[in-house]
């Protein structure tokens, strides 16, 4: 297994367990309040949805799959947390859900949404609604 490899695995397994703990009753608010602010900031400065878009290409499916599941949450906590979702991701589906292709990125894009509409119906908030 290459380092890069490895390196990439392990900065998606952040990710992903920082969103699954803000999004988590079991979770003290202080702790959430830091993870927000770590997410929101990654958000913003790092615009890790083009890279994890970007990584649905990957040969490897462990790291397009994992990649896939991240992007999931991250649009999740932003649905949530009344953050507006990013272009990058809005031309992406709205490209290759709209137009016959041959690669999997329409597949990858199903994917994703229906990982954040179980997200939905699996959280206990009140305001399943209004982020559907």
């Amino acid at each position: 297994m290459s380092s890069s490899r490895e390196v990439m695995l392990l900065q998606l397994t952040v990710i992903k367990v920082m969103t699954t703990r803000i999004l988590s009753v079991k979770t003290e608010f202080h702790a959430k309040e830091q993870y927000r602010d770590v997410i929101k900031i990654l958000l913003e400065s790092a615009k890790v949805d083009s890279k994890l878009i970007c990584m649905f290409q990957n040969s490897d499916k462990l790291l397009s799959h994992m990649a896939a599941q991240c992007l999931a949450l991250l649009l999740y906590f932003q649905l949530r947390e009344k953050i507006t979702l990013s272009n990058s991701w809005i031309t992406f589906c709205q490209k290759n859900l709209s137009e016959y292709s041959e690669s999997n990125k329409a597949v990858y894009c199903l994917w994703t949404l229906t990982a954040i509409i179980k997200e939905i119906f699996k959280d206990s908030c009140s305001q399943k609604t209004e982020i559907l």
